[in-house]
């Protein structure tokens, strides 16, 4: 189980990191072409997959701390 988890948990991260900086470069781009509500978006998307990155990280240490209190048939 742990195993499962850490490996999907770490896939989210890395879907994250790869819209974070898809986001990111857009967000640049739509303000240097002078469209901000689209930059705007593009920036919140970026804070947002930010976010996801950051609790896919905590999550995935947490249940590896969790699971070292289990017995070892259930890990």
């Amino acid at each position: 189980m742990l195993k499962a988890y850490s490996i999907a948990s770490r896939l989210l991260q890395i879907t994250g990191v790869l819209i974070l900086a898809g986001s990111a470069f857009l967000a640049v781009a739509f303000l240097y072409g002078g469209d901000r509500p689209a930059s705007l978006f593009c920036g919140a998307t970026a804070l947002a997959s930010a976010i996801v990155v950051i609790l896919a990280g905590r999550m995935r240490k947490q249940m590896k701390t969790w699971s070292d209190k289990f017995p070892p048939s259930l890990r």
